[in-house]
C-alpha cells in the first residue's frame, strides 16, 4: 500500500504536470486562433482583390464590345455609302 506522503508527493507532481500541460495546450490554442484569424484576413484580402480583378475584366470587356459595335456600325454605314448609286 502507498504511504500517504508518497501519495501526496505523487499527486502534487501529477497536478504540476497536468497544470503545465494545460498551460502549453492553452498557448497552442491561442497560436492557432491567431493563425486562423490571420489566414481569414489574408483570404478576405485575396477575395477583395479577386473581386476587383473580375470587375476590371468585366469593365474592359464591356468597353471592347462597345468599341467593336461602333466599328461595325461605322463599317456598315461606309459600305452603304459606297453602294449608293452616283447621283451625277
Amino acid at each position: 500500500m502507498i504511504e500517504n506522503t508518497t501519495w501526496t508527493k505523487y499527486s502534487e507532481q501529477m497536478n504540476k504536470i497536468f497544470t503545465e500541460q494545460f498551460g502549453y495546450t492553452e498557448a497552442v490554442a491561442a497560436e492557432f486562433t491567431k493563425m486562423r484569424e490571420k489566414g481569414m484576413g489574408q483570404m478576405q484580402a485575396a477575395m477583395d482583390d479577386y473581386s476587383k480583378l473580375v470587375q476590371a475584366s468585366v469593365d474592359y470587356q464591356t468597353g471592347l464590345f462597345a468599341d467593336w459595335q461602333k466599328m461595325s456600325m461605322d463599317a456598315m454605314r461606309q459600305t452603304a455609302e459606297m453602294m449608293k448609286p452616283n447621283q451625277g
